[in-house]
């Protein structure tokens, strides 16, 4: 199983484990963005959202994956950004190489 099926197998099982207002207010737009060197990459809709998700999820979320990948995992969640965002940031990333 890939870091991304792994992703959709979790979003699977807390669909089934939360109230419904929980899941539709803060889960169901979370995106899988990247897994790497042990670190999985959320998106979720708003600061916000990435807020309570770590408030609220964010150990579960862990033991979950960690489960699946049969290893230990950590786990951050980004904010969204909309196209517009995106394509400056991208901008920016290579105008400015990591200076590390």
């Amino acid at each position: 199983m890939n870091a991304e099926q792994a992703w959709e197998y979790v979003l699977e099982q807390l669909w089934r484990e939360m109230p419904r207002q929980a899941w539709t207010a803060w889960v169901c737009e979370t995106k899988f963005v990247r897994f790497e060197q042990g670190w999985f990459t959320v998106a979720a809709r708003s600061m916000d959202a990435c807020e309570w998700l770590e408030a609220r999820l964010k150990s579960t979320v862990v033991r979950k994956l960690s489960g699946m990948m049969n290893e230990e995992v950590r786990v951050r969640f980004v904010p969204k950004l909309d196209e517009k965002e995106a394509r400056i940031k991208r901008q920016k990333e290579e105008l400015q190489p990591d200076l590390f």
